[in-house]
């Protein structure tokens, strides 16, 4: 709509009432602005409005909304000169507004369209920072971490998959949509010391369980996680695996590897 009246006012230029020209460009105008204010008018999530860098957060998802990528890259890189660190720019910010991202998806108030497209900026601005993310000193641990087999939402697996990469692990991301049958290959090739298992939709948690069960029988003392939204809809859903956590967010998955294998020995 915005483009059809942007359109118009450059038909409008060619009119001869110029009293009739000036008004309906106005009104032309507003009617861009109005398009661009319900566009960004979401009910958002608590976690969006709230607590660290809410100011951020919610500038940064109009930028996306508004479909600005050259401003989003731009905002990123601004608060990062200012002091804001690599993890807290991809957690605290990028992962947070791609959650309201995805729920914004789920309710209908916006298109898969834009929900694709908030996916590849968010890529591109942690991309810029990959010298930066894969320079940390390495802690001599492998994290294995892949997209279960007909699980395409790997936007989440990218941002773990770099956490892990600031904490010092060697990390190994498999790719989205992994078979099962290449798993256990994957495992032993990387020396896996942390396998874990991204899985967003309900209907993939079956083959989800079926690769937590490969892996566990190939080594029993592999420390396995689980994560993503397929789970959040029961605490307890994730025990009747034979996984050894599930964790809500990134930062909470690197915090349990940090106690129960780095410090263990494992």
């Amino acid at each position: 709509m915005i483009t059809h009246y942007r359109i118009l006012k450059e038909v409008l230029i060619y009119e001869d009432n110029v009293d009739q020209e000036q008004v309906a460009s106005q009104c032309l105008d507003a009617g861009g602005e109005a398009i661009l204010k319900a566009e960004i008018s979401h009910t958002l999530a608590e976690y969006i409005m709230s607590g660290p860098y809410a100011k951020e957060k919610k500038e940064y998802l109009d930028l996306i909304l508004r479909l600005d990528t050259r401003g989003a890259v731009r905002y990123v890189e601004k608060r990062v000169a200012e002091g804001m660190s690599i993890r807290r720019s991809s957690h605290a910010l990028i992962q947070r507004v791609m959650y309201e991202i995805g729920k914004l998806w789920h309710r209908n108030e916006i298109t898969v369209d834009k929900e694709h497209y908030a996916t590849v900026v968010s890529q591109m601005v942690l991309s810029v920072y990959y010298d930066r993310i894969f320079g940390q000193i390495r802690n001599g641990k492998t994290f294995l971490y892949c997209c279960e087999g007909s699980e395409l939402h790997e936007m989440g697996a990218r941002m773990v998959f770099d956490l892990f990469e600031c904490h010092g692990w060697d990390s190994v991301y498999l790719r989205a949509a992994v078979p099962l049958y290449l798993l256990i290959p994957a495992i032993d090739e990387h020396q896996t010391d942390l396998l874990a298992l991204s899985v967003t939709m309900i209907p993939h948690l079956a083959q989800c369980n079926e690769m937590v069960d490969e892996a566990r029988g190939y080594n029993p003392d592999l420390k396995i996680a689980l994560g993503r939204r397929a789970f959040s809809s029961s605490q307890e859903l994730w025990r009747k695996t034979k996984a050894d956590m599930y964790g809500k967010t990134a930062l909470e998955l690197v915090r349990w590897a940090k106690e129960n294998i780095i410090r263990k020995g494992g």
